[in-house]
């Protein structure tokens, strides 16, 4: 539960933030360098979320010191980057894009 708490997070600010502000998004779903943004978070998801399991797993079974080294890999490695991509994934692709005239 938790494990899904910890990478699901970033999802679920991503929403909010949609749901509040909508245009902020638009450059994800409409440049190349958005769909790999968006690509990366799904895939750094799944990733983190098999992590977390894996360490809560390693709690429960008394090797406390992996489960801990599994988790803080999965919060750094993952839910981290995520929560970068959904905060300023959409701004930067805004800076980087090429103007029109």
């Amino acid at each position: 539960m938790f494990a899904a708490l910890l990478t699901g997070g970033p999802a679920a600010l991503a929403l909010l933030i949609y749901l509040v502000t909508p245009t902020y998004f638009m450059p994800i779903g409409s440049s190349p360098a958005g769909w790999i943004a968006g690509g990366l978070f799904i895939v750094l998801a799944v990733v983190g979320y098999a992590a977390a399991r894996s360490g809560f797993k390693d709690l429960r079974q008394s090797r406390a010191g992996l489960g801990a080294v599994k988790m803080m890999l999965a919060l750094a490695l993952c839910t981290l980057p995520n929560l970068m991509l959904v905060l300023l994934g959409p701004a930067t692709l805004l800076l980087v894009a090429p103007r029109g005239n």
